[in-house]
């Protein structure tokens, strides 16, 4: 018999009647204690599962405006005054009428441009590498038209994306020929869209202020936000979890992350 069973048997029943109460309460203490985990757990994850809906609710959203901006490439490069526009441009050596048709070509930029909610600018480069927009003027550099122009060539008449940083945004589409009789498909120019992402992503997610964030990324470089609560090597880190949801902890601290 060892010293607690001696003790207890000796123990008067008042002792005895204390140490059962403790332990009572201890069991309950326990068993309360696992059935609040549970609860807190299922409490959790269907927080967890909701929010995880909400945006992917509101990334839907966003790919459906992105979607809308590549029916407007389309629409606008095969627009039938434009692609006769660009090839009279093409073949005209006067430079005053050149600049008429320029002047042609931005007027029926303006006429697209202004109906669309999410567009910062719409910009041509015929094959000169001269710049007619609509919108906001605000300047493609020279390597940026370049590098534009290859890129509406390599993809052939389809919209391709191009992040050109700082929340900027790109749209691209090569003008391809079809007004002549034999159909050529010729490459008169390149269209450019800069999409107002900022705009989309205020319409479409709300988020906690500085406590949370929506960020757009093409796997390799950080398109929305300028300023991401998440560092490069992070994010890539968040892209190659397996999870769609679920706790992360990463430099800038501990954040519940939703892939979408």
């Amino acid at each position: 018999m060892t010293y607690l069973e001696i003790a207890y048997k000796n123990a008067g029943i008042h002792h005895k009647m204390i140490l059962l109460i403790i332990v009572l309460m201890l069991v309950n203490f326990a068993v309360f204690a696992v059935i609040l985990k549970y609860v807190f757990h299922i409490y959790d994850n269907q927080m967890y599962k909701k929010t995880s809906e909400v945006l992917n609710i509101s990334s839907i959203g966003i790919e459906n405006e992105l979607r809308d901006v590549e029916k407007t490439t389309f629409k606008v490069t095969t627009d039938e005054q434009l692609q006769r526009y660009l090839l009279q441009l093409e073949r005209e050596t006067s430079p005053y009428t050149k600049m008429v048709l320029r002047k042609k070509i931005t007027n029926r930029l303006v006429a697209f441009a202004g109906s669309e909610t999410y567009i910062y600018s719409m910009m041509v480069i015929d094959k000169e590498g001269q710049v007619m927009s609509a919108g906001n003027r605000e300047g493609i550099p020279p390597e940026l038209r370049s590098t534009l122009s290859e890129l509406a060539v390599e993809y052939d008449g389809s919209n391709a994306w191009y992040a050109a940083g700082h929340s900027s945004l790109l749209a691209a589409r090569q003008f391809n020929s079809f007004t002549d009789t034999n159909f050529t498909l010729k490459g008169l120019g390149t269209l450019a869209i800069r999409v107002r992402i900022d705009r989309i992503v205020a319409d479409r997610v709300q988020t906690s202020g500085r406590d949370g964030q929506l960020m757009i990324t093409d796997g390799k470089q950080m398109i929305y936000p300028e300023t991401p609560l998440l560092s490069q090597s992070d994010m890539q880190a968040e892209l190659a979890r397996k999870q769609p949801y679920g706790i992360a902890t990463y430099t800038g601290g501990t954040f519940f992350a939703v892939l979408a």
